[in-house]
């Protein structure tokens, strides 16, 4: 049953755009959209596309950490897991929290993560570094 469930969190985990950015290319995104009070209304036609890349892409992540945290907290309450610190450990690694947190607040967050470390913008992007951090899993 383990092996399904952690089978089940990488299909998760991999059928997220999660490499389809890089951390510049996302913060390109967003930045317009940040500046213009995360409103569509007034940014021009290629903003919007962008600002809707941006909001889609953090929508997955967070979509994405939420069931992944859900799961880890069924796990343990129904003491799925022979190890339940493994699971802990899991969920606090890939998921952020069940209390789902406003996606706008989540763009900044990724916007103030991506701005303080320029060095960072020719990588991926790694909801690891901003993400789980500031929203990690609550396990039950």
């Amino acid at each position: 049953m383990m092996r399904i469930i952690l089978a089940t969190i990488a299909f998760v985990l991999f059928a997220t755009p999660s490499w389809a950015f890089t951390n510049g290319e996302l913060l390109q995104n967003c930045k317009p959209f940040a500046n213009n009070g995360f409103k569509f209304k007034g940014l021009d036609f290629n903003e919007s596309i962008d600002a809707g890349k941006c909001y889609s892409y953090i929508v997955s992540q967070m979509d994405a950490g939420n069931d992944l945290c859900d799961s880890i907290n069924f796990m343990i309450k129904e003491n799925i897991s022979q190890n339940p610190r493994e699971a802990a450990a899991i969920a606090i690694m890939f998921g952020n929290s069940a209390k789902r947190p406003q996606l706008l607040a989540v763009i900044q967050t990724f916007i103030n993560y991506a701005e303080a470390n320029p060095k960072d913008w020719d990588y991926g992007v790694n909801a690891w570094y901003w993400l789980v951090k500031d929203y990690p899993c609550d396990l039950e």
